[in-house]
């Protein structure tokens, strides 16, 4: 992945120069805790989206990687019916298939690339896939 330019520094991940946020498409993980691990080594976060654009570039960036589905920081674990996000942040977005979330499909959150709009369905935190990663440019 080339990264695209930008006012702040990504380094070797990408942005979409809109929200000073890094993303990258990180190799594919064996479940949850693989995939924090994996975003972890490269000092970053499994990815939180608070928006159509960064859903849509997430979208596209995971497309580019040759990605079906990726792996999102959103979890039902510990939250009873409700998705929230590993980093922390607000969950103030939500892109889900229609249907989705589905009662005891899984507790984790997968964006579907082939959709035109990326859409999410909650899946097995166990199922082997690519892992979205984020975190914040370099000072």
């Amino acid at each position: 992945v080339i990264p695209m330019t930008s006012s702040f520094n990504c380094g070797p991940f990408s942005d979409d120069g809109d929200d000073a946020v890094c993303y990258e498409i990180a190799f594919t993980a064996d479940g949850w805790n693989n995939a924090r691990e994996l975003c972890h080594i490269i000092h970053a976060e499994i990815a939180s989206v608070h928006n159509d654009e960064e859903n849509a570039f997430l979208r596209r960036l995971a497309e580019s990687n040759g990605a079906k589905s990726v792996l999102l920081g959103g979890s039902l674990a510990g939250k009873g019916v409700f998705f929230g996000w590993v980093d922390g942040s607000a969950w103030d977005y939500a892109n889900f298939k229609p249907g989705y979330p589905k009662k005891g499909q899984g507790n984790c959150l997968f964006m579907d690339t082939r959709t035109e709009t990326g859409q999410w369905i909650n899946g097995d935190c166990n199922t082997r896939t690519p892992v979205a990663c984020s975190g914040s440019p370099l000072s």
